[in-house]
Order: structure tokens, then sequence, then C-alpha cells
């Protein structure tokens, strides 16, 4: 019987991540097709002691930036981790897009996604939307896309690939998504989807529309 537990476990994992990716495949796009969306969210990622985003978040960046410039958006929801301790995600991640360009009232700060799910339910609970453009690397995109189906959100997802050209933390980030994907299923079951409004989305929408 013991010996069965970790086939089961290693199924487990395979099927949930399968399944994730069924989900996310047909709403997978490059910026260069996917359908204009009022608002992109960026997940937010490590952030360096001196301010600075690392590697991986501001490959997310430069896809939001580049929608944007292009016009397949008007808002960007940068979302992360906004404490000491993190170094000011949404700040970061904010300060990095006004410096290219993006004006302020383009740009919304979410400081308490401190995960994808927390990112997605807040993006429905709290501000307002319906859909999105959800920007993360390529590898995070079905559980985020999966998530988004589950609580309610119509989103399509752009991928990053280039943050492979670090292969080590492609491969961990990799290797920890096959077992997020399972975290996933008993988020939807136990964690609060919050309630509370802000429009600041929303507001930024109609004061940017272009």
């Amino acid at each position: 019987m013991l010996v069965a537990v970790p086939t089961i476990a290693a199924a487990a994992v395979a099927g949930m991540a399968l399944l994730t990716r069924q989900v996310a495949l047909p709403r997978t796009h490059t910026p260069a097709d996917v359908p204009a969306t009022p608002v992109a969210i960026v997940l937010g990622a490590q952030v360096h002691p001196d301010g600075r985003p690392s590697g991986f978040l501001v490959a997310r960046l430069e896809l939001a930036l580049e929608l944007w410039r292009t016009g397949k958006v008007d808002v960007i929801l940068v979302s992360g981790h906004d404490g000491a301790e993190h170094h000011h995600e949404t700040q970061a991640m904010a300060d990095w897009l006004r410096a290219r360009g993006v004006p302020p009232v383009a740009i919304v700060g979410d400081p308490h996604g401190h995960d994808t799910f927390a990112t997605i339910s807040r993006a429905v609970g709290v501000y307002g939307l319906e859909e999105a453009i959800v920007i993360t690397q390529s590898y995070h995109l079905p559980r985020t896309l999966a998530t988004a189906r589950a609580l309610g959100l119509d989103a399509r997802g752009v991928g990053d690939t280039s943050a492979s050209r670090w292969p080590r933390y492609w491969r961990r980030g990799r290797v920890r998504e096959l077992f997020a994907n399972v975290k996933l299923f008993g988020e939807l079951i136990t964690r609060e989807r919050p309630d509370q409004e802000d429009p600041q989305v929303l507001v930024a929408i109609r004061e940017t529309g272009r």
C-alpha cells in the first residue's frame, strides 16, 4: 500500500497540470494576436533590495508595456506584495512603467496580491473586473488562467518565455508550478474571496480610454 502512495501522488500532480493546461490553451496568446481588452494584470515577482524588479518581473512588465503602447490595453493593474520585506513590489512595478512613459493614471497598484489566487480574486471582488489580459511567465499561465476561470474572470493570457535565459530559475519555477496546480484546487474550496469594492481600475478605464 505504501509503495502505491508516490505513484498516486505523481498521477495527481500530472493530472492537475494537464487539466490547467487544457483550460488555458485556447485562451493563451501572443502580444500580436491577443484581443484588445481594457485592463492588463501583471502578476508580481521578486524585487531586489535596491528596488529594481528582477529579470523575471521585468520580462512581465515589458509585455505589459508592449500591450499598452500598441493600444491593446488602456490600464495596467500591477499586483503584488507591497510590504517592505518584499521590497514594495507594486511600487517598483509602477515606477518601472512610469519611467517608460506610461502615465500614472493608467497604472493601478494592488498591494495585496500576495499570490495568484489573491491577485485574481481581488481583480474580481475588489476591482470589479469582468475581463482582463493576465501577464506572467508561460509556465505560470495555465494555473493563472484556470484560477481566473474558476473565479469568474474572463481572462486571456500572454506568457513570457524570455526569462528561460536563466535556466536554473526557469526550471525551478516549472517544478514549483506542478505542485502549485494541486494547491489551487484546495484554495478554491478553502480560501475566502474578497468582496469589498475599490473603483480605482474602473475609474482609470474611464479616464484613459483611447
